[in-house]
């Protein structure tokens, strides 16, 4: 039994290194290099807004968070709105100029990305609608 426990472990550290998602094939390499066609919108918040909000929204969609890199501010999302494929899809936050950030919608798959980006953008687009003042 204790033969057996050693290489478990062994394993299990690799996984925890190396990164599961590695392990199993996927990366964000396949959504990075979709992001030569990726569908964008530009938003008036900061990086850093702009992700926790994308968290937000892809939580509320029921979208799975595969992949977070808030270094980045870039996160991978399975199970598109709508979509019964189960396609990789990327979601990139970044910075244009100050207070103003561009989300990147990126995926190999084009009806993932079309689905994601047009609920993404909706939710975004409320998220930060400027207050509206009441006309006496």
């Amino acid at each position: 039994m204790t033969r057996l426990a050693i290489p478990f472990l062994m394993l299990c550290s690799f996984l925890a290194a190396a990164g599961c998602k590695t392990f199993l094939g996927t990366s964000m390499a396949e959504v990075e290099k979709a992001r030569a066609t990726a569908l964008t919108k530009t938003f008036p918040v900061t990086p850093v807004q702009a992700y926790d909000a994308v968290l937000a929204a892809a939580a509320e969609e029921k979208m799975i968070v595969f992949v977070k890199e808030p270094a980045r501010q870039a996160v991978m999302l399975l199970k598109a709105p709508g979509c019964l494929d189960t396609s990789e899809i990327g979601v990139f936050c970044v910075q244009k100029a100050p207070g103003q950030t561009q989300v990147e919608i990126s995926s190999r798959s084009v009806f993932a990305r079309d689905a994601t980006a047009a609920r993404l953008f909706a939710l975004l687009t409320t998220r930060f609608a400027p207050p509206q003042t009441a006309v006496p």
